[in-house]
């Protein structure tokens, strides 16, 4: 797929990975349609550890991360921008969302209830998915009737060649 290798070459030149090329497009696409110069992006991350490879569960957690596009910034200088804010948050990835909104009791006036209010995921496909010896198990398309945020964007690569499903829930009303 093209924008497959362009993406990770362009990753490659900058020292990111595909997922931070995703990130800053879509930071770049929510400054495009909003003018925000300043948000946070909450995004879903696995914190699995040593100990936990034969544990069953989800074993996850939602980072905040910053973005701060400009007007008249280039993409390679918010991809660098994104690369940093990227490394800076899963260095800290295993701190509890709900632990640093208690702590930083963000601004609520408004209506602004929410620390976020755009999310932004990307993952690989499950392949086979979770097939222990002797257990059948297939993937269920589950979706929720209601979303949590109003914009969230989630990316599934599907392989070489085969291109991605982009998932994309959104608030009828905000």
């Amino acid at each position: 797929m093209l924008f497959r290798s362009l993406a990770a070459a362009l990753a490659k030149d900058i020292g990111a990975t595909p997922y931070m090329v995703l990130m800053a497009a879509f930071g770049a696409l929510v400054h495009r349609y909003t003018h925000a110069c300043d948000f946070l992006v909450a995004t879903p991350v696995l914190n699995r550890g040593a100990g936990t490879e034969n544990a069953i569960g989800y074993f996850g957690n939602t980072l905040v991360m910053r973005m701060k596009p400009e007007p008249r910034q280039t993409f390679r200088e918010l991809l660098t921008q994104t690369r940093d804010s990227t490394i800076g948050a899963l260095a800290h990835s295993r701190v509890d969302l709900e632990w640093l909104v208690r702590e930083s009791n963000p601004d609520r006036r408004h209506g602004a209830e929410r620390m976020t209010r755009v999310s932004f995921g990307m993952r690989e496909p499950d392949g086979g998915g979770f097939s222990p010896p002797g257990v059948h198990c297939e993937r269920a398309e589950l979706r929720g009737h209601f979303s949590q945020l109003p914009l969230g964007l989630m990316i599934e690569l599907d392989g070489p060649g085969r291109g991605a499903v982009v998932e994309a829930e959104y608030l009828v009303e905000v």
